[in-house]
């Protein structure tokens, strides 16, 4: 009886809790040329991987500004598909996109923003996963066999190539020069970035596949399988969040204060301040299964989900 007892106040409680968050819809919604997949922000600019073949981009005030597409391609079932794009990126006017190419193969492409034409970087049957730009003529991409490759892209030559574990890759995030990477192991390795040297090792917090990072220095935050939202902080005692469904995104504020993830299979995104694990907002009005979040400041959120609608939040 006084378990029941218990139990029953302790669902009350949290009740309360979530009753206390206030409540935010979608301040607008962007609507792209098919499901996003990937998506950046870069000079208030906003850059759609889509299952299309198009990378839309898109001015802070819903106007469709531009249009790169890539020809259509065959697989083993089918012909004349337009290939799915699973990474954007857009960093000193460069535009990167990891896009599926025939039979299975994966390939980078780099567009400069004054030339129309679209430079093959890499094409291989090694399932990328992953790709991001970084400073200095530098890219960096994993594989599905947790291989982490840094490319030069003015000598195109690899710098290294890395194996980071024995699980399947799951993602990355970068901060500065480090690299953190998750994995089906639950771990999150941390990484420089320029070397490929090991930093640390956190682990404890997840028991399975860590499906997305968001990182600010000394903050890391890992979307679980197993319905956990790890926060490893070394200004705080680590700790993890739960979820009643899997959590497939998570993001960091830029000023490192507050976080965000999915909480429920209605897709609503829980806002929190990390320090006290206080909860603050609900955004409520996503589509389908979230994919990416992303704070461009502390009270103006996007996010993506398994639809053709970006989502734009305002706290405040």
């Amino acid at each position: 009886m006084k378990n029941r007892f218990f139990l029953t106040s302790l669902s009350l409680a949290f009740n309360i809790l979530v009753a206390d968050m206030q409540i935010i819809r979608p301040h607008q919604q962007f609507i792209a040329s098919g499901a996003v997949y990937d998506f950046v922000i870069d000079n208030n600019l906003i850059y759609m991987a889509t299952g299309e073949g198009i990378i839309d981009i898109f001015d802070m005030n819903n106007s469709r500004v531009a249009q790169i597409e890539f020809p259509k391609i065959a697989n083993f079932y089918e012909d004349n598909i337009s290939p799915k794009i699973y990474s954007v990126d857009h960093l000193d006017k460069l535009t990167m996109a990891l896009i599926e190419a025939e039979f299975g193969k994966r390939e980078i492409f780099i567009k400069k923003d004054d030339d129309k034409n679209i430079k093959k970087i890499i094409s291989t049957k090694t399932a990328i996963k992953k790709a991001k730009l970084i400073k200095n003529n530098l890219l960096i991409y994993a594989t599905l066999s947790n291989e982490l490759i840094l490319f030069d892209l003015k000598n195109m030559t690899e710098i290294y190539n890395k194996k980071i574990g024995n699980s399947s890759f799951s993602d990355f995030e970068i901060f500065e020069n480090k690299i953190a990477v998750s994995s089906e192991s639950g771990e999150i390795n941390i990484l420089n970035i320029l070397t490929g040297e090991n930093i640390e090792i956190l682990k404890g917090l997840n028991l399975d596949n860590v499906y997305k990072l968001a990182f600010y220095k000394n903050i890391i935050l890992g979307a679980g399988q197993d319905r956990r939202v790890s926060i490893y902080n070394k200004n705080i005692e680590n700790y993890w969040l739960s979820s009643d469904f899997l959590v497939y995104a998570v993001a960091i504020s830029p000023d490192g204060k507050f976080g965000a993830f999915p909480f429920n299979e209605e897709n609503e995104i829980k806002i929190f301040q990390i320090d006290n694990k206080k909860e603050l907002f609900k955004l409520s009005g996503q589509k389908s299964t979230l994919n990416k979040i992303l704070f461009i400041n502390n009270y103006q959120i996007f996010s993506s989900s398994d639809d053709k609608y970006l989502l734009e939040w305002r706290l405040k």
